[in-house]
């Protein structure tokens, strides 16, 4: 039960780390005029698929995805202790 808890609070702090680069990005591209927005770059490692860049839309949905996330977590860790 420990481990699972562990693993989830690595978790936690993963998307805590991840939501806290992101705003640095969303941060940027508000401070940018219309035609300097260039956005995040994604790509895969395994070369499936072409990158795509993520807008400034796309980046607050992923800090979404992640706080989400986080709360589950929290909550698991919860109704495990």
């Amino acid at each position: 039960m420990e481990d699972k808890i562990s693993m989830i609070e690595d978790k936690i702090s993963m998307y805590e780390y991840k939501i806290e680069q992101i705003r640095e990005m969303v941060k940027y591209e508000e401070a940018q005029a219309d035609a300097e927005k260039y956005g995040a770059h994604l790509s895969h490692w395994s070369g499936h698929g072409k990158p795509i860049c993520l807008d400034e839309g796309a980046l607050k949905a992923l800090i979404r995805y992640y706080r989400r996330e986080i709360e589950k977590g929290k909550r698991e860790v919860k109704a495990s202790a």
